[in-house]
């Protein structure tokens, strides 16, 4: 994200996570001191339950 946002003619950012854990501190970070990032945060949850997403075997918690 630092790396594009020095790019000449980027204005806006917008990332996207394809998955919970890649929401990182530094990903945080990004968030606090790219001013290019915009301030919209896409963070798809399949479930809120540990249960559940224990069942879909998907390998982390809420």
């Amino acid at each position: 994200i630092e790396y594009v946002s020095a790019i000449d003619g980027i204005d806006r950012i917008r990332y996207t996570t394809s998955h919970p854990l890649e929401f990182s501190e530094r990903l945080i970070e990004a968030y606090a001191e790219v001013p290019e990032l915009v301030n919209h945060l896409h963070l798809p949850v399949q479930s809120g339950s540990d249960r559940i997403l224990s069942l879909m075997k998907r390998g982390h918690t809420v």
